[in-house]
């Protein structure tokens, strides 16, 4: 297991992880639902579900021994919204000003994937 600068270190990833999603999310909770219902219901599904996501990144934070299994739901939740974003600014079909979004996720999936093989040693 880390030593207690490590474990700082994943402490503080993982909730300032945690934070930085609830931050993120917050707007698509915010917006007006608007006319298109089909539509609001995916935005709010997706805001929820990622909420949910970041209270897991915040409980890892507060306990990353007791939760580290849970490590690698965080890593393919990162990698299931990096990917696609990824792909379809590829293809031209998502704004390019998702792409700052895309990497900061893709970087947090590899500190996580680190982090669960720092808290695997020892």
């Amino acid at each position: 297991m880390p030593g207690d600068r490590e474990g700082r270190m994943l402490r503080w990833l993982f909730l300032g992880a945690g934070v930085y999603g609830l931050l993120a999310v917050a707007p698509l909770w915010l917006r007006p639902a608007g006319a298109d219902g089909a539509a609001a219901f995916f935005r709010y599904a997706f805001a929820g579900a990622a909420g949910a996501t970041q209270l897991l990144y915040l409980a890892i934070g507060s306990d990353f021994r007791r939760f580290r299994p849970l490590i690698w739901v965080g890593v393919a939740s990162k990698l299931s919204f990096a990917i696609p974003c990824l792909l379809l600014i590829g293809e031209g079909r998502l704004d390019p000003a998702m792409l700052p979004f895309a990497i900061i996720d893709l970087l947090l999936a590899a500190a996580f994937a680190a982090a669960s093989a720092m808290t695997r040693r020892g």
